[in-house]
Order: C-alpha cells, then structure tokens, then sequence
C-alpha cells in the first residue's frame, strides 16, 4: 500500500472514530461519570473510551513513525528518516 493510500486510511479511521464522539454527544475530555460516581448512562462508555484512546494513538506522531518503520516500503523509510531527525 502506498503512502497516500496509508494516509487516506488513517484519515478515514479517524473520522469514523471522531462519529463515535460525535453519536454520543461527547468529545476528547467530557467525564464518562456521574455526579455520583457511576459510568454515564446516556453513552456508550467502552465504545467512547475506545474511540478516544484510538485518536490519541493515531494522532501521536511517534507511534505512527514506529508503525511506518515496520513497513518495508522505500517511502516509509524515507519518512521515518525525516521524522526521526527531528526528534
């Protein structure tokens, strides 16, 4: 898979996570418990806490850069080059 295709997917992913956040009227940093101390029952806390932890992780440049460093395609290596000069 190329590069922008790579791209493309992670894209996609991250939209499809950001719609999970959004169908339960949620974001990155609302409380999934109640004044009492109980998970929320008007949303899905496991697939809220999913969603949040999959953008946090697709998001975080490092892990990415790890993750194209596994691939044996020449523009991954390019770019985990570059990354990793920055660091």
């Amino acid at each position: 898979m190329g590069l922008v295709q790579e791209k493309e997917k992670v894209e996609q992913t991250l939209k499809e996570l950001w719609d999970v956040l959004k169908s339960n009227n949620v974001g990155l940093s609302e409380s999934l418990i109640d004044s009492e101390g109980y998970p929320r029952s008007d949303i899905d806390v496991y697939q809220v806490r999913h969603a949040r932890h999959q953008i946090k992780y697709k998001k975080n440049p490092f892990i990415f850069t790890e993750e194209f460093s596994k691939s044996d395609t020449p523009a991954s290596q390019v770019c985990f080059s570059i990354c990793n000069s920055r660091i």
